[in-house]
């Protein structure tokens, strides 16, 4: 008798991984989405790739951009002092007479100390790929650092795609740190 029940377990066990597989091969089926290169080429023939003579990136001390969003603040009262301070952006700007699209927007945007070594540093990808009208631009703004016992003045350093830009003899304050020797 128990030899007959472990049967019967293995059995519908088997029983039921063919039924999902028959499902999921039947939901996956029903889903018809374009291949990623057919997709890219569509975008790519409404508007030509940014060259380099119609991109401009730069670094500036400006107030935080309202749109991007904050991700590492440590309290309210931080963030909207952030939000007021001038600091240290990364700018991407159409300087063109056309509209182009940026493909490669991937970034590397960081901050390094009078010694020069890394204070803080940011890498991503979604933040400046996309469609560029004629001087329409995008930026990043320096989030707060994690560590503000480093030596002024400092520096920052960013890549994008194949773009790069500096910005020497910044404050605490422009890399978001209220005031010096301070640890968080």
């Amino acid at each position: 008798m128990p030899r007959t029940r472990l049967t019967w377990i293995i059995l519908g066990a088997v029983v039921a991984v063919v039924v999902v597989a028959g499902v999921d091969a039947v939901r996956s089926s029903l889903r018809e989405a374009p291949p990623v290169a057919e997709s890219a080429i569509v975008s790519h023939h409404e508007e030509p790739v940014c060259t380099r003579r119609q991109m401009a990136v730069s670094v500036q001390v400006r107030k935080p951009d309202e749109t991007r969003p904050v991700w590492n603040q440590r309290d309210a009262r931080g963030w909207w002092m952030w939000k007021r301070t001038p600091v240290a952006t990364l700018i991407v700007r159409n300087v063109g007479s056309s509209a182009c699209v940026l493909v490669d927007g991937s970034f590397d945007f960081g901050i390094r100390d009078r010694a020069d070594r890394w204070m803080a540093r940011w890498k991503g990808g979604n933040v400046f790929p996309g469609r560029y009208a004629p001087l329409s631009e995008t930026s990043f703004s320096l989030p707060n650092v994690f560590s503000c016992d480093r030596p002024a003045p400092f520096k920052a350093i960013a890549t994008v795609g194949p773009y790069s830009a500096r910005l020497n003899h910044l404050t605490y304050g422009q890399v978001t740190c209220m005031s010096g020797r301070v640890t968080g």
